[in-house]
Parts: C-alpha cells; structure tokens; sequence
C-alpha cells in the first residue's frame, strides 16, 4: 500500500467537487419545480451534501486494507466518495423523490430498508448511483429517508457510530418498538397532509438557485478527538470550478497544519444547523458557539 500525501489526495477530487455542483442543481432544480412535492423550502432547507476528506478517506483505507497505490484508485475502491442525504417530509414525497432517482441517474443498487427494516428497525432508501450528464460522469451515493426515519437514525446514531456491535444489540428491542412506532406516524401525517401541493413559479425560483448558500458556498467543519467540535467556516464559490476547487483544497491544507490528529468535514447546505442535525455524534459544546458562521 503507497503512503498517500492528504494534498494529492484533495487534489484528486477535483471531479467529485465539480460533480457535487453539477448534482446538487439537478436535485435541487427538481425540487424547485416538482408541483408533486408538498414543501420545496423544506426539503431544500434539509439537503445535505458530504465530500470525504483526506483523513476519512486515509482512515478507511487503513481500516479495510483496501489496495490503493495512487490516488486514481480510490474512487476504484471507494464508491461514497460523494454523498447527498434526503430527507423529506411525508412518504408520499419520500416515493416522488425515489421514481425522479431511478428515472433520472443510472442506478447500481438500492436498497430498500423502509418496506424491510433490518434487525434494529433502520429504515431508508440507499443507493448507489451515476449521473450521466455533458461530459460528466460522477458517482455517488445517496441516503432517502422521512423526517421521523431521520429522527430515528439520528437518536440512535451513538450505538451505531465507531461504537462496538454488541452496544446496538443491548437495545434492539427499544430500536425495533420505536421504528414501528414510527412507521405508524408516518402513515398517520401522510393522512395529514392529503393532497396539498406546492404551487408556484417554477421559473422564478429556478433563477434564484444559484444564488443559495447551498451552491454559492462550502462549508469545512474541523472536528477534534472525541468528534469534538473545534471550528467552522465557509468557503466562497466564484462558478469557477478549476479556482474554487483550489481555494478549498488551499485552506483545508492550511486547516491540517494548524490542526493535529482532525477531521475536517467538507459539505454543502442550506445552514449550520443542517450539519448539526445530519452529524449528531459531533459534540459542539457551548463555549464554541462563537466558531460557527451563522
């Protein structure tokens, strides 16, 4: 296995930083304007997009002993590269979403856990997918679930995240109890909502897009020991992908070199608090308040 450099690592995911721009307005010019959809500003506000770092993509080669000798094997070896996570707010918009995915992206699986909950009751929808786009071929995966799915898999995260396996199992009967539970609610505010759709100018909003601090910005979170939360910033997008991509690869070096022994977590959104519900095992204690760029 090659010693890998975290520069020539950032460096080499140039395609993935111009293909998460490339994905995220399609996804979200089908959310703008999908009159199947109940709430587009809820959605748009819960997208969440992640780019592996250096050191998560690092520490997983490790881990796995996975066979990488440049850093044209890892997108080989490594398909979650690139992540979107989905969170909508009813069933029936969760299943709008899933035929806009298989419709419109090549898909290499799904599976789906919400028809079929696994042993502890996680339920979703998990794919691996390629958009095929002018000239661009980009790989992702992306995680679609409800809000109340949302909220099991965040309340649980602590059993499941670099925790031993037998810590989820001395509470598979609460998981499984309340995955139920939810699932039942589901259907209930499904009945809710009924048939009220989101109406509107599609044009108009299409035109405001790019403008959202979804796409005009990038988010870099250093997370210490612990998965102690240490400091925020952004990142400005100019539309130039060649400059912005060596912005971000220029400070998150910088970030490293300050930092010892961190991970750095690259990603898109709508806000902070969009980071802050989608990573729950990051503690972000009181006192750093004053490190978030609200």
């Amino acid at each position: 296995m090659a010693s890998l450099a975290p520069g020539e690592i950032e460096q080499a995911l140039l395609p993935y930083r111009i293909g998460r721009r490339v994905v995220s307005s399609v996804i979200s010019e089908y959310i703008v304007s999908c009159e199947d959809l109940t709430d587009p500003f809820q959605l748009l506000s819960k997208l969440f997009i992640r780019l592996k770092s250096a050191d998560s993509i690092l520490e997983k080669i490790h881990r796995k002993n996975l066979a990488v000798s440049t850093v044209s094997d890892i997108g080989q070896v490594m398909d979650d590269l690139l992540g979107f996570r989905i969170v909508t707010d009813n069933l029936e918009d969760l299943w709008a979403f899933d035929r806009f995915l298989q419709a419109d992206f090549d898909v290499q699986s799904r599976v789906d856990t919400i028809n079929s909950p696994d042993q502890f009751g996680y339920r979703s929808i998990e794919y691996r997918l390629v958009y095929r786009g002018r000239n661009v071929e980009i790989p992702l995966e992306v995680q679609l679930r409800t809000q109340l799915q949302e909220y099991w898999a965040s309340s649980s995260s602590a059993l499941f995240h670099k925790a031993p396996p037998a810590k989820a199992l001395e509470h598979v009967g609460v998981l499984t109890t309340l995955s139920s539970t939810l699932a039942q609610a589901e259907h209930l505010t499904s009945q809710l909502v009924g048939k009220r759709k989101h109406q509107g100018s599609a044009d108009r909003a299409l035109a405001n897009l790019q403008g959202l601090p979804l796409h005009s910005q990038t988010n870099l979170v250093v997370v210490g020991p612990g998965e102690l939360f240490l400091q925020h910033e952004r990142v400005p997008l100019s539309g130039d992908d060649l400059r912005d991509h060596q912005r971000i690869v220029e400070r998150k070096l910088a970030l490293y070199t300050e930092f010892q022994n961190v991970a750095i977590v690259e990603f898109s959104c709508m806000s902070f608090m969009s980071f802050a519900l989608n990573e729950p095992q990051v503690e972000i204690p009181p006192e750093r308040l004053d490190r978030i760029v609200w």
